[in-house]
């Protein structure tokens, strides 16, 4: 009995529909209804099956389309579930509070990476309603309202605010004349004995116009039990206001562009900083609030002192009977010397006591500045704590800046700045590299004259020993 040879592979049975016009053809190779058809027929399926192909694909676009929305409402519902909680706080707050949340919202400041957020997210609005419109009452004018509108607006704002801390921003300086904000400013004054933050971005004063004080009897004298922060700028009536003589709180004053002559009688006991940019006070006054703020004091900043004015006429004026400040919590120590003279600064220096400083900077020391420096490392030994030393713009000479380079042992972070207009001679620059010990600076390092650079800026190239 021999044995069939297989069968082959038949593609009758592979061939469900016609390629052409979609028609089941399971028994023959060529399909009958193309074939019997006439060629108008056969374009006819064809363009059908087109469209019908194109349909389906639109379909299922919508249908993702579809999913999407879906998947997008029930991440809004879930929100807006999660931020029930707020409603009741959200249906009792004003309708001007309401509108300041949403203008807020809208800023492109709040957004990151471009997003600035959904204002429907109720946490958010109650958020920026707590912080933006009660806590910090402006003082500012609008040209379209009227005084007494403005006036009823700030009173009705610190009526909500209550009890709670808050932080004023106000400006006095672009105002020509006491009216017709006298009553808005005055009605601000009276009520902020709650404030925590005070800052004066411009403190000057329209021509007549004062603060007021205690023989005012239509405006009674805030107590400013709870303020922490105090900003002054062009304050010269502020730092001598007597509500801000009696605030036990107050750790952190900073005075810019003011007069301190004569010398506010602040609670310099319980300071923890002290910041003085571009004031005028008499040397000794200075020393004074330094030494009643010593052993609480951390920051002590003084740039360009006496800068609009010389208090003493000649360095021998000069009082010599102060004591020494020990100065045993202050780590952080900045000195500008722009526009001093250098009798004064270092009268102050040489009064005080640093035995753990870690961080100093210095701002535009000459040879007598830098001498003095040098006297207060020495004498108050903070060579082996000083970690930071930040130089603008040195103008010592080479002796100098290594016998002060030297005495940093503790020194990890160096940093040097230099005005475009100024450059740091080569001897200078061998010392420093002498004084980090670098072997040998003085004969391999290469310095090249200073070319401005495009961007106005002087560069410095060479090489060093590696």
């Amino acid at each position: 009995m021999s044995i069939a040879a297989p069968l082959q592979p038949s593609t009758y049975l592979l061939r469900a529909k016609c390629l052409t016009c979609g028609v089941v053809d399971l028994l023959h190779e060529n399909c009958l209804t193309c074939s019997s058809s006439d060629p108008s027929s056969t374009y006819t399926l064809f363009s059908l099956r087109e469209a019908v192909d194109e349909g389906e694909a639109k379909i299922h676009q919508i249908n993702q389309y579809i999913d999407r929305i879906t998947a997008h409402r029930e991440a809004l519902a879930r929100i807006v579930l999660a931020h029930h909680a707020y409603l009741p706080a959200i249906n009792r707050l004003p309708d001007d509070i309401l509108v300041s949340i949403f203008e807020e919202l809208m800023r492109p400041k709040l957004g990151k990476n471009g997003d600035r957020g959904l204002p429907w997210i109720l946490g958010r609005c109650a958020g920026v309603g707590e912080k933006q419109p009660l806590l910090a009452p402006p003082f500012e004018s609008f040209s379209g309202l009227s005084a007494q509108v403005q006036l009823e607006r700030l009173e009705t704002q610190l009526a909500r605010a209550g009890i709670s801390p808050l932080m004023i921003i106000t400006s006095t300086g672009a105002l020509e004349s006491i009216d017709p904000s006298a009553p808005h400013f005055r009605a601000l004054l009276a009520k902020i004995h709650n404030s925590r933050v005070l800052r004066v971005v411009n403190g000057r004063l329209p021509p007549g116009w004062t603060l007021p004080d205690s023989c005012d009897p239509e405006t009674p004298l805030p107590v400013y039990r709870h303020l922490e922060v105090l900003e002054i700028r062009y304050g010269n009536s502020w730092v001598q206001w007597l509500p801000l003589h009696d605030t036990p709180l107050l750790t952190d004053p900073r005075v810019m562009d003011t007069s301190l002559v004569s010398f506010p009688k602040w609670k310099w006991a319980n300071l923890r900083t002290i910041s003085l940019e571009v004031c005028q006070s008499e040397i000794f006054d200075l020393v004074e609030a330094i030494r009643l703020a010593g052993r609480s004091l951390h920051h002590l900043t003084i740039r360009r002192h006496n800068s609009w004015g010389r208090v003493f006429a000649e360095p021998g004026d000069l009082p010599q009977t102060l004591p020494i400040v020990d100065l045993v919590a202050l780590t952080e120590h900045t000195l500008d010397f722009e526009n001093t003279r250098p009798e004064e600064m270092g009268y102050v220096i040489a009064h005080l006591h640093t035995p753990r400083l870690l961080c100093l900077r210095i701002a535009k020391p000459d040879g007598k500045n830098a001498l003095s420096i040098l006297a207060l490392a020495r004498s108050s030994r903070f060579g082996a704590c000083v970690q930071t030393f930040v130089v603008d713009t040195p103008r010592f000479t080479r002796e100098v800046h290594v016998e002060f380079m030297t005495e940093l042992e503790a020194l990890q972070t160096l940093k040097f700045s230099v005005h475009p207009n100024y450059y740091i001679p080569i001897d200078r620059t061998n010392a420093l590299l002498q004084a980090l010990r670098w072997p040998y600076a003085a004969d391999t390092l290469h310095i090249q004259p200073s070319n401005p650079s495009h961007n106005g800026h002087k560069s410095i190239s060479g090489y060093a020993p590696v």
